[in-house]
């Protein structure tokens, strides 16, 4: 009797096939717990309950303490609340596929972004795969097991979610806002390395210089056209101005704005530096611009009060400027000028978005 050979059908061979590439993909678990790991700030809300993702469909969170866990979509989740930032794991077996970072915008909704095969905040090249995501969240009651499978899921290697949690005070104890007292003074012999120095010291975000910056603010609308940093103590504008202007015209346009009482304040000014890249936001906002939601996007590049030395000759300044859409700062001959034929000039302009100390 001849024997019958087993021929296995294409569609099963195309499955394998796929959870085979699957399966090699990703990241370690363990490296994403590094990086959920370094996330340090207290958490300042719970996100337990159902959640709603346009672009991942239902999610189901538990939260203890800082550790979270759940399902969104069809991942298994896990990650961790620091401050109101989300960080999230989204794995298979050991293998973490996708990592996201979000902000809350208020207690019921954040907002960011998320990579594959790669942790978010560790970019491998300018091309990873970065998509947005948002949570709008739909109950605070969390469905009965929803988690308890997520649990049985999870990798044996590296620290377990017990001894994690283990690590956590019992009493979360009340969150103390640290005032970060940034340079109010504008430099007239700012330089390039000035910058640099700065934006590694204070964590800023640069996708030039610290792509992993996460420097934390605390922002509040106060309704009326200002928004304020409860850590840096400073109050913005909440928009800007309306035009580009040149380097000269943005002082006269603070006096302005000091002339008219602007949200009832005389002491507006050009910001430092440190002062404008504190609101640079490593994930984009639903605009596309890395700055807070709560600010207009329009002002897209916004002049410093800060000048350069280097780039001073008798007909130009040279003054920094901060790019929102690119998520950068300029490089040093922020007022750039440009002679093209004929012996014309253009010089840049740019936004002002106006700041005060408020406390």
């Amino acid at each position: 009797m001849e024997k019958q050979l087993f021929v296995m059908p294409h569609r099963a061979i195309v499955f394998l096939l796929v959870a085979a590439v699957l399966s090699a993909c990703g990241v370690a678990m363990t490296e994403g717990e590094k990086w959920l790991d370094s996330q340090k700030d207290a958490p300042e809300m719970n996100i337990a309950g159902m959640w709603d993702s346009p672009e991942w469909g239902k999610a189901n969170f538990k939260q203890e303490k800082r550790e979270v866990s759940g399902m969104l979509g069809d991942y298994p989740v896990r990650g961790v609340v620091s401050g109101n930032n989300l960080y999230l794991l989204m794995y298979a077996g050991d293998k973490v596929h996708y990592s996201a970072k979000l902000k809350a915008s208020d207690q019921n909704a954040f907002q960011g972004s998320y990579s594959k095969y790669s942790i978010i905040d560790q970019p491998r090249s300018g091309s990873d795969y970065i998509r947005p995501i948002n949570l709008r969240r739909v109950s605070k009651d969390v469905s009965p097991g929803a988690t308890d499978a997520v649990r049985s899921q999870a990798p044996q290697e590296g620290k377990s979610t017990q001894e994690r949690v283990a690590a956590v005070p019992d009493e979360t104890k009340p969150v103390v806002i640290e005032r970060i007292k940034l340079r109010d003074r504008a430099e007239k012999n700012f330089s390039d390395q000035d910058l640099q120095k700065t934006i590694k010291e204070r964590d800023f975000f640069n996708r030039q210089f610290n792509p992993g910056g996460n420097f934390p603010n605390d922002f509040v609308d106060n309704g009326d056209g200002t928004v304020t940093d409860k850590v840096t103590g400073l109050m913005w504008q909440k928009g800007g101005s309306s035009s580009e202007m040149l380097f000269d015209a943005a002082a006269k346009y603070t006096q302005e704005l000091n002339s008219s009482h602007y949200g009832g304040y005389g002491d507006w000014r050009l910001p430092t530096m440190e002062e404008l890249c504190s609101l640079l936001e490593g994930t984009p906002n639903k605009s596309g611009k890395f700055i807070d939601n709560l600010f207009d996007f329009r002002q897209e590049v916004c002049w410093s009060a800060d000048e350069n030395q280097q780039y001073i000759s008798m007909r130009f300044k040279g003054a920094f400027s901060v790019n929102f859409s690119r998520g950068e700062t300029s490089a040093g001959a922020a007022d750039r000028f440009m002679h093209t034929g004929g012996g014309s000039t253009t010089l840049s302009r740019f936004y002002v978005r106006a700041v005060r100390t408020a406390e």
